[in-house]
């Protein structure tokens, strides 16, 4: 209880573990719906505790952010559950929020999972990752954008949108598609794996996760979500095999120490033996040379 978060980021290191954060950099609290005006709703301060944006309680198309000042960080167009929208075209919001994160860098962050990614277009993530992997080369960046369409998630994971890969979506929804269905085919979960001449940079960086806080659990027996926790989680050693075997094919990705390949992992399964198919047709994970664990599940994220 009395560790700060860079004590806490240290101590989780010293146990072998690395921290990622959560952060959002494009939108804001719910900022124009209170009755009554609440303290600090739909406000921004800086590090010096001073108001530097103030959404004042106004729906989007009220706000003037060019006679204004508090409201020239947002956009005068709404979106999803009253949000305050980030005007990504700002310098001074794109200042903002590059400074705010990187002190959490400094203070032992290891990675990004940037919310709501796909609320933003794609060149504003370029010049966010530019940014920051300029004083941390090889940051480790991944995106939640809720889409199941890999053509419209892989935009952010290529160059135009700055190499953050993704939260796999479309890989999701086909893994509940097999696991909540007594008798369905592994094979059936190919197709989303875009192994090859696919629409992402680089495949195997992608975030693999069968649920969420966004969305109903896996509708599975307990048969089925050891039948998924194994197709997942056995996967890594098969997968990092394949990702050997098959490395010339694709562009190598820079992990969290800069020295090769990542897809961070954040839960470590229980393993049994998985089926031939399980080896032949999972995405890839791999170890950087300086031994640390790529690949894997993430639930809840």
């Amino acid at each position: 209880p009395d560790l700060d978060f860079a004590a806490f980021t240290r101590k989780l290191r010293g146990k072998g573990l690395k921290t990622v954060l959560d952060i959002v950099a494009n939108h804001g609290s719910p900022a124009w719906t209170m009755p009554v005006m609440q303290p600090k709703f739909g406000k921004i301060y800086d590090a010096q505790n001073h108001l530097i944006a103030d959404h004042a309680n106004l729906a989007p198309e009220k706000l003037d952010p060019q006679h204004q000042p508090l409201q020239a960080f947002y956009k005068t167009t709404p979106i999803l559950a009253q949000l305050s929208n980030i005007d990504d075209s700002n310098p001074a919001a794109l200042d903002y929020f590059v400074g705010a994160y990187e002190q959490w860098i400094d203070q032992g962050a290891a990675a990004f999972r940037i919310d709501a990614i796909g609320l933003t277009p794609t060149a504003y993530w370029k010049k966010f990752s530019a940014r920051i992997r300029a004083r941390h080369p090889g940051f480790f960046m991944f995106g939640e954008n809720f889409d199941y369409d890999a053509s419209k998630i892989a935009p952010y994971t290529r160059d135009e949108g700055g190499a953050i890969t993704v939260l796999d979506f479309p890989l999701k929804q086909k893994i509940q598609h097999v696991f909540e269905h007594a008798g369905s085919d592994y094979a059936a979960l190919e197709p989303a794996l875009f192994l090859e001449n696919g629409p992402y940079r680089n495949p195997y960086e992608l975030i693999t996760f069968y649920d969420n806080h966004d969305m109903a659990r896996l509708n599975a027996s307990d048969a089925g979500f050891i039948d998924a926790h194994n197709w997942l989680g056995d996967g890594l050693h098969a997968r990092s095999r394949r990702a050997r075997r098959q490395s010339q094919l694709f562009r190598p990705a820079t992990c969290g120490c800069g020295a090769g390949k990542s897809n961070l992992s954040a839960t470590e399964t229980h393993r049994q033996p998985a089926p031939k198919f399980y080896r032949a047709a999972t995405r890839a994970a791999t170890r950087c040379p300086s031994g640390q664990r790529s690949g894997g599940v993430l639930s809840g994220l």
